[in-house]
């Protein structure tokens, strides 16, 4: 299977949604074989140093909101929220605890909100910024005395985080919020669902 983005064949299109379609949903979720049609779509013109400005992309902010939310929980699977807020992808995690206080995973958002404030007072969008927060802190933390996990102000949250959230219990969250919050509920939806 190929991205459907690029084609404008429309038999190879329903080919290829066809054959999504045929998929069973417990081994390829909705949301995972919706993505495979439509992408991510540039979600990340949407968040800057600045700010959030969900007006810098065609998706709907339901959409940007999910998206935003896969990218950054995989960053957080692979290398925990250190990794996360140490990469561009960081920018995301106001907009990923609000999709998990809107879809019930409040439990989640409570740890999102923890993992920012170890940050900073305020949640800073700036990467140079988060950067030179967690370079301080390895530095000031991390000696001959210290336990190698002082390095970390996120090491407790981590486990939290991947106990909480299993990709069963993300997975069907976004199924959830594809359909009921932003009306897609057929694979060859387009973004111009209702919102």
């Amino acid at each position: 299977m190929g991205w459907i983005q690029g084609t404008n064949d429309p038999e190879k299109i329903a080919r290829y949604i066809a054959e999504l379609e045929s998929i069973p949903a417990k081994s390829f979720q909705f949301h995972e074989r919706w993505y495979f049609i439509h992408g991510d779509c540039n979600y990340s013109a949407c968040w800057t140093d600045e700010g959030y400005d969900p007006a810098q992309s065609p998706m709907p902010r339901d959409i940007q909101l999910l998206s935003a939310t896969r990218y950054g929980y995989e960053d957080i699977l692979n290398g925990g929220f250190h990794q996360f807020f140490w990469n561009p992808g960081g920018v995301f995690a106001p907009e990923m605890e609000e999709w998990f206080a809107r879809t019930g995973l409040s439990d989640v958002a409570s740890i999102m909100r923890k993992a920012m404030k170890l940050l900073q007072p305020l949640y800073s969008r700036s990467r140079e910024q988060r950067m030179d927060f967690l370079d301080a802190y390895t530095q000031e933390h991390l000696s001959d005395s210290s336990p190698s996990s002082d390095w970390n102000p996120f090491d407790g949250l981590d486990d939290k985080f991947y106990t909480a959230l299993p990709r069963a219990r993300i997975y069907q969250a976004a199924d959830i919020w594809l359909r009921d919050v932003c009306g897609i509920t057929s694979l060859a939806q387009s973004y111009d669902a209702p919102r």
